[in-house]
């Protein structure tokens, strides 16, 4: 029992030193990037939000930075992907009400350009989302959290 003990706490220091953060982040940011872009322009063919986009991206996101700190963990690249998640999931709800042009509807001024207005709407877009938005955005921070999570020792 005592040499199982002594491997799987070489196995906890291995996981959480010499971590590339520069790696997880990359690859965590490109896939909090290119994912919202495919799940904006599914959303928009399905007519749909896809709330559960939101769910898949946490997980995706997860193991893209635990892959990209060279498969090792740590409370720093927990934090990391649940911020990146965020930053993903606002993306893909900003990119879903740019293509869809609802901003149009709410009788802005001219701000000459598509983006800022969509911008200038964005926070009432997302004040309007359904309660199962925020389910689905929770589960998946929760899933990009616990994804490069340390492993601890039984006692």
């Amino acid at each position: 029992m005592a040499i199982r003990r002594e491997r799987l706490a070489a196995r906890l220091v291995a996981e959480t030193q010499q971590v590339n953060y520069a790696g997880a982040i990359i690859s965590g940011l490109a896939v909090a990037i290119m994912f919202p872009l495919l799940w904006s322009q599914l959303a928009l063919s399905k007519g749909y939000g896809l709330s559960v986009g939101a769910t898949i991206l946490g997980g995706i996101v997860g193991y893209a930075v635990t892959i990209g700190a060279g498969s090792k963990r740590g409370r720093a690249l927990q934090q990391s992907s649940a911020i990146l998640t965020i930053l993903g999931i606002l993306l893909a709800h900003f990119l879903i009400l740019l293509r869809t042009r609802q901003y149009a509807e709410l009788g802005l001024p001219d701000f000459g350009s598509d983006i800022l207005a969509a911008g200038y709407a964005f926070p009432s877009y997302l004040s309007s989302l359904t309660p199962w938005n925020g389910l689905f955005l929770v589960l998946g921070v929760i899933w990009a959290y616990w994804v490069p999570h340390v492993r601890t020792l039984r006692d």
